[in-house]
This record gives C-alpha cells, structure tokens and sequence, in this order.
C-alpha cells in the first residue's frame, strides 16, 4: 500500500541544513538517499529539503535509473519515514517500479532455485556471488530491493562445462548474444572468467557460470580458492547452497565496481556498487576484517583506488568526513563531478561543468595505458608481460585507425544544402 498523502514540514528553528556535499551535487544526494543508515540530523535535513521542494527529483531519477538503484530508493525513502513527504505522483511511480521489481526477482529467485536442484542432482557444488548472494542472504531485508541483471554461479571445473551443458542440453536455456568486449582487445589466448551467458526464453534470467569470481587484475586479487577457502553454508529455499564470507564479498563488491570496465578512471562508480558495499558493512559489520580487505587491495596495486571507495561510502552515505588524504580528496572530487554529468540540464552543465568534463577526460585518457598495462591479465608479474604488450600494441594500434578515420570523415564531409 502506498503511504499517507504528502506531509507539509513544519517551520522547526532546529531544521538543519543538508551538508554542502549534497546541495547542487546530485550524485552525492543520490548516493545519500540510498544509504542504509542514516543519522536523525540528516533525516531531519532530508525531510526538510524534500518539504521545501530543494531536492529536483528529475535528476535523482535519472541518477538511480541509470544506474539501476530506483527500487532501492523507494525502499530507503520508506525505511528512514521519507516517502509521505513526496509528492504524490511520484510516490505512486516508485512504488510501481518496487512491484514490478520483486515480481522480477521472484522469477530469478525460482530460476536460481532450479539451477540448484540440477546441480545437485550432479554432485556440483556451487557458491553464489553478487546478487545471487544477496538473494540467499536478503542483504537488503526487501524482495525488489536490488535489481538483479543476472545470476552468477562460482563452479569449480570441470563442473562449470558440466553444470553449463546440461542447462542448454535438458533445461531449455540458450546462449545469449553479447556485444565484443570493447573495454580492452581481446588476445587469440584470453579466457574469460565466466562461460559464455545463458538465458531462459520468455523470462528475464540470465546466468553466468563463472570459474573465476572476477577478471583482469580483479581475478589476481579475487582467486577462486580464496572464495572457496571462505565459503559459508546457506539453505535458499530448501537447496544447501553457499555464499562467500563477509570479507570476500566486500572485495567483490569493490574490485568489481573500480576495476574491470575502467570505471575508477572513467570517473564513472556505480552507484550500486556504492550501496552494496554499505549494506554489506552494516549488516556485517562485526564480521568483516577490514585489515585483510586493505591487504588484499594494497597487494593487488589497487590500495589508492581501494582508500577513495572506502572514503566515498563513508562521505556520500552518511558515515561523516573520513580521514581523507589529498589524493584521496581529489579523486573523490572527480568521481562526485564525473557522476554528476548524466544528470545536469543543457543550463546547468555550461555553468562550470565544461572546464571539468574537460579534465575528467585528460584524467581518463592520461590514465588509460596504465589501466590497459595493469588489467587485462590474471597472471602475476613476469608471465604476463607477453599479454601486455599484446594489448598495449592493439589499443596504440586501434587508437592510430581511430584517428585517421576521423581525420578522414572531417575532410571528406560535406554538409547538406
């Protein structure tokens, strides 16, 4: 049921003000709004910016619907007492999305039901990763909370082929047509770390069956048989199951938001990734070891990308300043500005935000033969220099043709009469 009809706020001496982060920073404010704790003094704030028609909800939609959080919102908004205070109209349009969201995951909650049976009826283990996961566990206590786009399955080989085969072979799923990887050339040798999609025809399931957790530099700090060492008994509807520990999740939850599809340099964090890493610690917060999670990213050279997610959480979700430090700062400065861009008016974005999508874009292009030196490869150090310079020689390569071709199409085109 939808909530009471909209409530006027009073005029309390002792309203506070949003902090500054969060005004004309929609990225921030969505960030905030999607917390999964937060103070009374920034309910309160929240509550009166709302009443006072400060927030432009235009921009929070196309934020958390971009960035596929809209469920969520309407969750948080309910939870922290906030959605009697919006307008009407758009109460009624998050709600409809929340219902068609846990209608969504009720069928990838039966589909994952059934993998399971099938695998067991194999003798494959499997251990369930993302929101799979959260699934099993109700990380966010609501069924439409998070927006699943697939289901990934950590299976030890050769159980992955396996498992893979017989979903294609007896139980109706078909192979799903993906785009080439455009995030970095793919060499004659690479293998990714999942077996190719499947999906099951007239429904919205996809599954990846994946025999490493994560890919690239990601895969060298995420090992399978970190996951497996890890691994934690769960019962999901009656099938014996298994999700990873708290720790492993969270470094999931954050290589796979920085690293695999440049989104650290790209200024480009998902919002998603933002609010699960949150949930995770709040909900597990006396299990995490924060000292292995440092360890893991610092050993995998991802300690400076691994400091700025942490800060950003603690920052844009409620957790207060931080201890920040100058590099720090800046990049979480970048990442607000980079996040901000998808949702400012014509008007808003000539108003300063040229100079710093023009800076966002250096940093990008400035950064990118690191990335592309340090990603692609599972290998450690020596072993892996052949694929890197593999790489390296095909983005200089595509990045030549590129350039001529735009050479070509500015000399070559005439505009119409």
């Amino acid at each position: 049921m939808l909530s009471e009809p909209r409530t006027a706020v009073a005029d309390h001496p002792e309203a506070v003000e949003l902090p500054r982060r969060f005004r004309r920073n929609p990225y921030a404010l969505s960030a905030l709004l999607l917390a999964p704790h937060l103070s009374a003094e920034t309910t309160a704030a929240l509550r009166q910016a709302i009443g006072l028609d400060r927030i432009d909800w235009g921009e929070i939609l196309t934020l958390v619907n971009l960035h596929f959080c809209t469920p969520l919102l309407y969750v948080r908004l309910r939870q922290h007492r906030l959605l009697s205070h919006l307008p009407p109209e758009l109460r009624e349009f998050l709600h409809c999305l929340h219902e068609a969201n846990c209608e969504r995951n009720d069928a990838f909650r039966n589909a994952l039901r059934c993998i399971l049976q099938v695998a067991d009826g194999l003798g494959i283990s499997c251990l369930l990763l993302k929101g799979a996961a959260s699934l099993a566990d109700d990380l966010y206590r609501d069924p439409g909370a998070r927006m699943l786009g697939d289901l990934d399955l950590l299976v030890e080989p050769p159980g992955t082929e396996r498992l893979w085969r017989e979903l294609v072979g007896q139980w109706g799923y078909v192979t799903a047509t993906e785009a080439p990887a455009g995030d970095f050339p793919v060499s004659p040798d690479y293998r990714r770390h999942h077996l190719p999609r499947l999906f099951l025809p007239g429904t919205p399931v996809v599954i990846e069956i994946h025999h490493r957790p994560s890919r690239g530099q990601a895969g060298r700090g995420l090992p399978a048989s970190l996951f497996w060492a890890g691994k934690v008994p769960i019962d999901f509807v009656g099938q014996s199951t298994f999700i990873p520990d708290p720790t492993s999740r969270l470094l999931h939850a954050t290589f796979h938001a920085l690293l695999p599809m440049r989104e650290f340099i790209q200024s480009s964090l998902p919002l998603a990734a933002l609010a699960e890493f949150s949930a995770l610690g709040v909900r597990y917060s006396s299990e995490i070891q924060h000292h292995r999670w440092l360890a893991v990213g610092t050993e995998t050279g991802a300690d400076h990308e691994f400091q700025v997610f942490r800060q950003l959480a603690r920052q844009l979700m409620g957790g207060g300043e931080g201890d920040a430090d100058w590099r720090s700062r800046l990049a979480i400065a970048r990442i607000v500005a980079g996040g901000n861009a998808p949702a400012l008016s014509d008007t808003r974005f000539r108003q300063g935000e040229k100079v710093k999508s023009v800076l966002i874009r250096a940093f990008y292009l400035s950064h990118l033969p690191g990335w592309l030196w340090r990603n692609p490869c599972y290998g450690r150090g020596w072993t892996a220099l052949p694929r890197r310079f593999y790489y390296l020689r095909q983005w200089w390569g595509a990045r030549n043709r590129a350039a001529r071709l735009m050479k070509f199409a500015k000399n070559d085109f005439v505009p119409e009469e």
